[in-house]
């Protein structure tokens, strides 16, 4: 297959809910952490090696605890401000909502499923499907691979069932894709036993990230940063964005302020409140910048990945 035909692979992670180390006494050795890394994050790992971005881990429960977890590996995390009353349905949308754009096949999967390999992710990737789920045993489990042209009619749904109940009413089979990897049906609000499984996991080959940050005087742009960017540009609202991440609208401003300071040119246009209400979007030299910036995360990320097989492979 060549390069360009690849498609561009998202996740959604919804980690709105009490994990299971909160809720389940009964369940005395599942911590928080499954090795020398949380849950999430080895999760995130997982979807990296196949080269997932965005990662989008929607947060509710302890949000900024969830979120620390996830900055370290420049996940993206939205708040779903309904989380104690809704499905895990709402959770997920809040994550394909913003998504849907950017990529042509996302990975769906709920926190408490936190040990599918990335071989498992792989084999889903190589099915063509609309929708495939990963099955060991005759048993289906996580993640859910789904293609983002489904997404606006999930979007859509009012009814029952769930993320599978979307799909039944849109006449989708999931096409099962099969595995040798008990991670999928591994389920820390019911089982116990992961060290096996962590093992497994450790034994996957290293992985290599990339991170940039760029700085003037002072450091001020990152993987956070841009996403803080994206989400101006996607909301129009400097306030709805720092609302999805969790950040306090103080804190955004300070973020822009200071980019702006480093820069010496607005990254934003504000326009005032009127009937309509006011706005906030990316200046064409904040967007270009924008733009540049991802640029610059591709080409450096295809090179290292090409020096990186050259020297450890």
């Amino acid at each position: 297959m060549e390069k360009e035909s690849l498609p561009r692979v998202g996740a959604v992670i919804a980690a709105a809910g009490k994990p299971a180390y909160t809720q389940n006494s009964s369940i005395s050795d599942i911590p928080e952490r499954l090795g020398s890394i949380t849950a999430l994050q080895r999760m995130i790992r997982a979807l990296q090696r196949v080269e997932a971005d965005p990662i989008v881990v929607v947060t509710g429960y302890e949000a900024e605890k969830i979120q620390k977890q996830a900055a370290s590996l420049h996940a993206i995390c939205l708040f779903h401000k309904e989380w104690e009353t809704t499905d895990m349905l709402a959770a997920a949308k809040v994550g394909l909502a913003y998504v849907k754009d950017l990529c042509d096949v996302v990975f769906f999967t709920p926190s408490d499923i936190p040990l599918f390999t990335a071989d498992t992710a792989a084999a889903l990737l190589s099915s063509d499907a609309l929708a495939a789920v990963p099955e060991k045993d005759g048993r289906h489990g996580h993640p859910l691979l789904l293609r983002t042209s489904l997404i606006p009619d999930i979007l859509s749904y009012k009814g029952d069932g769930g993320l599978r109940g979307a799909l039944r009413s849109l006449g989708i089979v999931r096409q099962s894709v099969s595995v040798e990897d008990d991670g999928i049906l591994f389920n820390t609000k019911y089982h116990t036993g992961w060290e096996e499984l962590v093992q497994k996991h450790n034994t996957q080959p290293l992985q290599m990230n990339v991170d940039i940050t760029l700085s003037q005087e002072l450091p001020f742009f990152d993987a956070y940063t841009a996403s803080f960017l994206r989400l101006i540009e996607r909301t129009q609202s400097v306030r709805s964005a720092c609302r999805q991440m969790n950040l306090s609208y103080s804190k955004g401003w300070h973020m822009l302020n200071r980019m702006e300071e480093q820069l010496h040119y607005p990254v934003v246009v504000r326009n005032p409140g009127g009937t309509g209400g006011g706005s906030t979007y990316l200046s064409p030299k904040g967007k270009e910048f924008l733009e540049t910036y991802e640029l610059l995360i591709q080409k450096v990320s295809a090179f290292s990945k090409e020096m990186y097989q050259k020297l450890y492979e």
